[in-house]
């Protein structure tokens, strides 16, 4: 799936790289997930009343994995920033591209 999805990215953007590095790449492909992923808490949400509605055991087990999911994004996000932060501004990024 990962390296279908560069060739395509080649095939659609062109083979010189118009982009910022790759972790910086990486970490807003990260929030856009976060975003993606709490639309479908919300969906799985939209109807459901606290006050009058019981929580059933797909719907609790979807929560868990979305919630799972969304801590794993974060603390992706979390080690991808102070990886940004500890290395040079390109760190040779330009040179992988010529």
């Amino acid at each position: 799936a990962c390296r279908e999805k560069y060739e395509r990215g080649r095939e659609h953007f062109g083979r010189e790289w118009v982009g910022q590095r790759g972790a910086v790449e990486a970490y807003d492909e990260l929030i856009d997930a976060m975003v993606y992923l709490g639309l479908e808490k919300n969906a799985l949400l939209i109807d459901f009343d606290p006050a009058t509605d019981e929580m059933t055991g797909p719907m609790l087990t979807q929560l868990e994995i979305l919630d799972k999911l969304l801590d794993d994004i974060r603390g992706a996000l979390i080690g991808l920033s102070m990886f940004i932060n500890i290395t040079d501004d390109d760190n040779n990024w330009g040179r992988m591209f010529p």
